[in-house]
């Protein structure tokens, strides 16, 4: 009860100190929100099990002024940020070798890649800068998320009129599906699964079907699509057959024998199918509450992929366990 206190306290004073900079239209710096989130950031985030952020929203709901303040804050500081990059590349691993891949994510864990300030990716980097950052938000229970979406008066990006949200994720899926389709033509993977050479190559086929389910959403006055979609359901037979495909070519390498480049790209296409099923589903709205609940997990996910893109154990416990087939 006395650290809520305290936070609450912290907040109050936080609020004050910026009060004139939040209704500022000038005013598009992150140190504010970099306050808040460290305010919120629990201490000791490996034995927590959930964070409550219940103080904030009480200070928001008693402090009209400046919950009308932090609203046009937050609208500024994240209107019309690219989200694409991180959709189709943090987190995921390079097509280089696998030291190359090591030494870039100690180097970045250090001394960050700073994408450009127009980007989502810049604003997480300064704001959730830290590792575990992504386990305690998704620790906040969803009713919370839930209000703090209200208060804050966000709009889904469903609803948004520019289409701006999702065509950002739209270009991000795209971008998934041509680099994993022109990775798994190349003559170094395709000697890897046999077994499919006299079949067609289900990457070219998810490549055509999201193509036309791309184009259809963007042309739509609605900027989704139900669960009952045909290309929709083509496209998740499409893509378990091309993890199909995947665990074929990683379950070969003790027949053919595997390069560590080979290996780097059979892992990278497996992250990157796993990628294109998980923002897949954000493409789906069957009824009306879930587009809150939707937009505020794509957020959460994004934070997730941040966070965890130089994650170096996951790295090495997934790029050495076929390494003994090259030697």
């Amino acid at each position: 009860m006395r650290k809520e206190q305290d936070k609450e306290q912290q907040v109050r004073s936080l609020f004050g100190r910026f009060k004139g900079e939040l209704r500022d239209p000038a005013y598009i710096n992150v140190d504010f929100l970099v306050l808040l989130v460290d305010i919120i950031r629990p201490k000791h985030v490996h034995v927590l099990y959930q964070v409550d952020i219940q103080f904030l929203l009480d200070y928001l709901n008693a402090a009209p002024k400046e919950l009308e303040g932090f609203q046009l804050y937050l609208k500024r500081i994240l209107a019309e940020k690219d989200i694409d990059q991180l959709i189709s590349d943090t987190g995921i691993i390079s097509y280089a070798d696998f030291f190359y891949e090591l030494k870039k994510r100690i180097t970045e864990r250090y001394l960050p890649f700073q994408p450009p300030k127009s980007t989502l990716q810049y604003l997480l980097n300064q704001v959730f800068y830290r590792p575990g950052d992504a386990d305690w938000v998704a620790a906040i229970p969803q009713h919370q998320f839930d209000e703090l979406f209200r208060v804050s008066q966000f709009e889904t990006i469903y609803d948004d009129k520019t289409g701006f949200g999702m065509t950002e994720i739209l270009y991000g899926l795209e971008l998934l599906v041509q680099r994993i389709t022109g990775r798994a033509m190349e003559t170094d993977v395709n000697k890897m699964v046999p077994e499919f050479q006299n079949f067609d190559s289900p990457f070219i086929a998810i490549m055509r079907e999201f193509t036309e389910l791309n184009d259809r959403i963007l042309q739509s006055e609605y900027k989704f699509i139900s669960s009952d979609d045909l290309s929709y359901k083509q496209i998740l037979v499409l893509h378990k057959q091309c993890e199909s495909y995947i665990e074929t070519a990683l379950d070969n390498s003790h027949r053919f024998g595997i390069s560590i480049k080979v290996n780097q790209s059979l892992l990278r296409m497996r992250q990157q199918l796993e990628r294109i099923r998980e923002i897949l589903s954000f493409l789906v709205i069957d009824h009306a509450d879930e587009k809150r609940q939707k937009t505020i997990a794509l957020g959460t996910t994004l934070i997730g992929y941040n966070s965890r893109k130089s994650n170096i154990r996951k790295l090495v416990g997934q790029s050495t366990q076929l390494l003994a087939y090259e030697i």
